[in-house]
C-alpha cells in the first residue's frame, strides 16, 4: 500500500501560547519489541521547519504503555514499532487509550473508550480509500498534467469528505476535529498539485495555474492559523503578484509588498509572522529593527508577536556562540580545486543560505537521502552561499547540517553562478564520479533518490 499521500498529509499546527499535552495509554498485543515510537508528522506552521524529535514509550511486561506527548493543536503522528507503522491523530487535552495487535499487517491500532472516534478515523479512513483507490492512484496522478491531477485530487478530497460524514453517523466527533479535517480536505489538493507539479510544469509563474491552484479564495482566518497548506497557498499568491513567482527577491521588499496587499486579518498577521521568522536570522540589527516595528504596528495578536521574539532570542544566543566558534571556514581558490578531493565519487552539491528558509526546509530531507544512500559512493556538499560567517555557522549549529560545508567566497560564488546556472537558491547540482558536471540544476533531496542511486551504481568510467 502506497503511503506517500500520508506522510505528506495531516500536517497542521495551530500557534498557542499554552503548552498542552496528551495522554496515550494502551496495550500491544503479540509483540516482540519492548518500545513504541511517536513522531509528529508535518512541519511547524510558520517557521516550516520539520518535526524531528522522537518520543518513546516503554513497554511494561505485560504489553502496557504510557506516554505523555507534547501537543498544543490537532496533529498527525505516526507510531513507529518494529518493522510496522500506524497512523494516529491527537488533540490537544484529548487522551486516548490504544490496543495495538501485532498480528495485523494493515490497520494495527484501534483505540477505545474516551475520544476513540476521532483517534479511530484516520484508519478507518485509510481502509475506505485504499478499498477504492488501490495503488494506482499516485501512478495516475504523477504521469498527469496539472489540471488532470488537481482533478483527480479533488476527487479523491470529495470522496473522503464523505466518508466522513458517513463515518459521523455512528461515530460521533467533535466539532473541532470535524473543521480541522475540511480544511484539510478543502486545501490539499491545490498545495500538493503545487508541491509535486509545480517545478516540473512551473505553474508558479503561470498565470491560469496560478488562479487555478487559488480558486478557493484568500482570507480564510481559521485556515490561517491551522493549515500548512493553505499558507504555502497565500505564499505562492503573494509571491506572484509580488514579481511573477521570480527569484531572487529582496526579502525587506517583500515584507512591504506584505503590509500593502489585499491580504486581511489573520492570514495578514501569519504571512507577515512568517516574514519575520525569516529575518530573526539576520544579524543587521538596524534592518530587523525597522521591520520589527511596522511588524508590530500591524499585528495585534500577542502570541505571534511572542513567537516572533523567542525566535529572534534564541538565534541572538546560538549567532553569540557561534561568533566564539573556532571552526576553520574553508577557502579555495576554485570549485575545481574542491571537486577534485572527491574525484571517484558522486557529488550532489547543496547551495543553501541562512537567511534562506526554503534551504533549511529541506535539510531533513538530505539527511534522509543520506541514510539512504549510506555506503554508496555519493558524497554531499554544503555550499554557503552569499551569507555572512557568523549566521552560516549559527544555522549550521541550529539545524545541525553534518557533512562537507564550505563558504564560498564572492569569487567562488561568481564562478558557481556561471558553471551552474543559478538563478537562485535553494539550488541543487549533481557532479559524477570522473568530475563531469551531469545536472547544473537537479531535482531537490526530496525527489532525487533514484536519480543518485542509479549514477552511483554505474561502473566506473
Amino acid at each position: 500500500m502506497n503511503r506517500t499521500f500520508l506522510l505528506v498529509s495531516l500536517v497542521f499546527i495551530q500557534l498557542t501560547v499554552f503548552a498542552q499535552n496528551v495522554k496515550v495509554t494502551g496495550v500491544v498485543k503479540n509483540g516482540t519489541d519492548s518500545i513504541i515510537e511517536f513522531s509528529k508528522m508535518g512541519q511547524e506552521i510558520i517557521t516550516r521547519e520539520s518535526f524531528s524529535k522522537a518520543y518513546e514509550a516503554k513497554l511494561n511486561n505485560k504489553g502496557g504503555f504510557e506516554i505523555v506527548l507534547p501537543n498544543d493543536a490537532i496533529t498527525g503522528w505516526i507510531l513507529k514499532f518494529g518493522d510496522k507503522h500506524a497512523f494516529l491523530d491527537l488533540q490537544p487535552g484529548h487522551d486516548v487509550n490504544l490496543t495495538i495487535d501485532m498480528t495485523k499487517d494493515e490497520y494495527p491500532i484501534f483505540a477505545v473508550g474516551a475520544n476513540s472516534a476521532e483517534a479511530n478515523f484516520e484508519n478507518y479512513l485509510i481502509a475506505q480509500r485504499d478499498n477504492l483507490y488501490k495503488n494506482d492512484f499516485y501512478q495516475r496522478v504523477n504521469s498527469s498534467a496539472p489540471k488532470d491531477a488537481l482533478k483527480l485530487r479533488k476527487e479523491q478530497a470529495a470522496f473522503e469528505l464523505t466518508v466522513l460524514e458517513d463515518y459521523k453517523k455512528s461515530h460521533p466527533i467533535n466539532n473541532d476535529y470535524d473543521k480541522w479535517l475540511k480544511t484539510y480536505f478543502k486545501y490539499q489538493p491545490y498545495e500538493r498539485t503545487l508541491v509535486e507539479s509545480g517545478e516540473k510544469w512551473k505553474l508558479r509563474s503561470d498565470s491560469t495555474m496560478v488562479a487555478m491552484l487559488l480558486e478557493n479564495g484568500i482570507n480564510d482566518d481559521y485556515a490561517a492559523r491551522n493549515s500548512l497548506e493553505y499558507n504555502d497557498l497565500i505564499n505562492l499568491y503573494m509571491h506572484y503578484h509580488f514579481n511573477g513567482s521570480k527569484f531572487p527577491f529582496s526579502g525587506l521588499d517583500y515584507f512591504n509588498f506584505g503590509i500593502n496587499s489585499d491580504l486581511r486579518g489573520v492570514t495578514k498577521q501569519m504571512f507577515l509572522t512568517r516574514q519575520m521568522a525569516i529575518f530573526c536570522k539576520t544579524p543587521n540589527d538596524s534592518t530587523y529593527n525597522s521591520m520589527y516595528e511596522k511588524f508590530a504596528n500591524e499585528v495585534a495578536d500577542k502570541d505571534l508577536i511572542s513567537f516572533v521574539d523567542k525566535e529572534r532570542e534564541k538565534y541572538l544566543t546560538i549567532l553569540a556562540d557561534g561568533n566564539h566558534s573556532k571552526e576553520n571556514v574553508s577557502e579555495s581558490a576554485s570549485l575545481n580545486e574542491i571537486f577534485k578531493k572527491y574525484k571517484g565519487k558522486v557529488i550532489y552539491l547543496d547551495f543553501w543560505a541562512s537567511w534562506c528558509a526554503p534551504c533549511k526546509i529541506e535539510m531533513p530531507n538530505a539527511v534522509k537521502l543520506k541514510d539512504r544512500l549510506k555506503g554508496k559512493d555519493v558524497v554531499f556538499l554544503y555550499f554557503g552561499f552569499q551569507d555572512r560567517k557568523e549566521s552560516w555557522l549559527a544555522a549550521r549549529k541550529e539545524i545541525g547540517i553534518e557533512g562537507d560545508h564550505y563558504l564560498l567566497s564572492p569569487k567562488l560564488i561568481k564562478e558557481a553562478k556561471e558553471l551552474f546556472e543559478i538563478g537562485g537558491i535553494p539550488h541543487y547540482a549533481i557532479i559524477d564520479k570522473d568530475g563531469t558536471v551531469l545536472e547544473k540544476s537537479a531535482q531537490r533531496p526530496s525527489f532525487v533518490y533514484d536519480e543518485l542511486l542509479q549514477i552511483a551504481g554505474r561502473k566506473d568510467k
